[in-house]
């Protein structure tokens, strides 16, 4: 079980960093406590690993990203585990943590106690989840918001 782990994260952050125009090995690797004491400069693409032992902060995410508070003021095409995932362009991929939030599109999975992006194109599955407008997106959940629902803009366990 773990070798298949192992496996699929390999091709996970291979098919994320297969853009071969966009890869350098400069930045397959972000560690960091918080800033300015990590690795890459904030401004930084990371497209590979990133662990944020306290606060990190990027520019665009791809590949892995784990840590305590994880902020990328560009896109996140990651597999996003911690606290607070926040990302201030688009998500795509798995992001998991007590709170996600994206300020543009949410694609992808989300997984939190509190979910919350401008418009949701993807899956929210936490306690309470909202959206200022309703893409092709789809959420469960104790209580969910969308403004663009068809029934009610606050709906129980399920909204669309």
């Amino acid at each position: 079980m773990k070798k298949l782990i192992c496996i699929i994260s390999v091709l996970i952050i291979a098919s994320m960093t297969s853009a071969v125009h966009a890869f350098s090995l400069d930045n397959i690797l972000q560690i960091g406590v918080y800033p300015p004491y990590q690795l890459l400069d904030t401004s930084d693409d990371v497209m590979g690993l990133r662990l944020n032992l306290l606060y990190g902060v990027n520019d665009d995410v791809k590949g892995i990203d784990l840590g305590l508070f994880n902020m990328t003021e560009g896109d996140s095409k990651a597999i996003a585990v911690g606290l607070v995932n926040r990302v201030a362009g688009e998500t795509d991929g798995l992001h998991v943590a007590l709170m996600n939030e994206a300020d543009k599109v949410g694609t992808g999975i989300h997984i939190a106690v509190l979910n919350r992006t401008r418009t949701l194109s993807g899956l929210q599955i936490g306690l309470i989840n909202t959206t200022e407008s309703m893409g092709s997106g789809f959420q469960l959940g104790l209580m969910n918001v969308n403004p663009d629902s068809r029934f009610f803009k606050y709906m129980p366990i399920i909204s669309w």
